[in-house]
C-alpha cells in the first residue's frame, strides 16, 4: 500500500530558534509506492523568507500542501498521480494536475500527438504549481486560472507558438472534462489565440536549388525517388515511410497513406503528378 512517513523539518529547532533563519531549511520524508519501494524525498521553498515567524508559517503551509497532494495519490518520485492509472474516469473533486494527466492518458490520438501533450504537461505542471492550482479540484478551475498560466508563460519568454500550443492542449483536456459533465462548456476555447507568424520555410525556390535537388539522383537514386515523391505528394515524412506496395494503385494514379493530422490517424489517398506515379511503378 502506498504511504509516507512523517514530514520532518531540518534543522530540528526550526520552530523555536530564530538563529536557524541563517541556515537553509529542508523538509524530508520517506515515500513508499504501490510496489513497496521506498524513496527518500525532500523539498524546500521557504528559504527566501528572512523573517523567522513568516518562514515558520510558510513551512507549515508547504507541509500541509504536500500532505494534501500525497493523500490524493501524488507520487513525488514520478511526479504523477499514480492511483489514477488504476481507474478509467475522474470527477469534479479530482485535483487539477491529476485530472489533466488522466485526460492525456485517455487521449485516443496517435503516439506523436500524445508526446506533444505530455511535453505541454511539463509546462502546465510548472505554472500550475506557481499559481497553487495543483491543489485545486478540477471543478474549481476557472478560465481566469488558465489565462494566468498562459500569461506567466508569455512573461517568462515563451514564444506565442509555444503558448498557443499549450492552450490548444489544455483545451483538448477540457473537451474530455465536458464529456464527463465536469464542465458544461469548454471555456478554454474562449481564451484568445496569440498572434503568430510562422517562420519562412526553406524550400526549393530557385533554379540553383533545383539543380542541387536533382543532383541527388546521381548520388543515390533510391533516395532521389523517395524525395521526389515526397516533395510533390504533400505527405508527411512519417506517412511516406509507412507506404507499402499494396498501398499503391498505379492504374488510378493514387497511393494510400495513414494520414496523421490533429492528433488522429486515418486512411486517405494522395493523387499526384504522372511523374510521381511513374517512379512508384519502377521502384516498388
Amino acid at each position: 500500500m502506498k504511504s509516507y512517513s512523517e514530514l520532518k523539518v531540518y534543522p530540528v529547532n526550526w520552530e523555536t530558534s530564530k538563529k536557524s533563519i541563517s541556515k537553509d531549511w529542508i523538509v524530508r520524508y520517506v515515500f513508499t509506492d504501490i510496489k513497496g519501494i521506498e524513496y527518500h524525498c525532500s523539498f524546500k521553498g521557504m528559504n527566501h523568507i528572512k523573517n523567522h515567524a513568516e518562514r515558520v508559517e510558510e513551512t507549515k503551509r508547504l507541509i500541509e500542501e504536500e500532505t494534501y497532494i500525497l493523500d490524493n495519490g501524488f507520487n513525488p518520485k514520478t511526479k504523477e498521480y499514480e492511483s489514477l492509472h488504476e481507474i478509467p474516469v475522474i470527477n469534479g473533486k479530482t485535483l487539477f494536475l491529476a485530472a489533466m494527466q488522466t485526460a492525456i492518458n485517455n487521449n485516443p490520438g496517435v503516439e506523436s500527438h500524445k508526446t506533444d501533450l505530455n511535453n505541454s504537461m511539463k509546462h502546465i505542471s510548472k505554472y500550475a504549481k506557481m499559481l497553487r492550482l495543483h491543489i485545486k479540484p478540477i471543478k474549481e478551475i476557472t478560465k481566469g486560472d488558465i489565462k494566468q498560466m498562459l500569461l506567466r508563460m508569455t512573461n517568462d519568454g515563451y514564444s506565442n507558438y509555444r503558448v498557443n500550443k499549450t492552450r490548444s492542449h489544455i483545451s483538448t483536456c477540457f473537451s474530455f472534462f465536458t464529456e464527463l459533465d465536469i464542465f458544461q462548456i469548454n471555456f478554454v476555447r474562449g481564451i484568445s489565440v496569440l498572434k503568430h507568424t510562422s517562420a519562412k520555410k526553406q524550400i526549393i525556390r530557385t533554379e540553383e536549388d533545383w539543380k542541387k535537388f536533382h543532383s541527388i539522383k546521381e548520388l543515390n537514386y533510391n533516395v532521389y525517388v523517395f524525395l521526389y515523391i515526397f516533395f510533390y505528394s504533400g505527405c508527411r515524412f512519417e506517412e511516406m515511410t509507412q507506404i507499402k506496395k499494396e498501398d499503391v494503385e498505379l492504374d488510378k494514379s493514387i497511393f494510400w497513406i495513414n494520414l496523421k493530422k490533429g492528433g488522429n490517424s486515418y486512411t486517405g489517398n494522395a493523387t499526384d503528378q504522372y511523374q510521381c506515379m511513374e517512379l512508384l511503378e519502377k521502384n516498388l
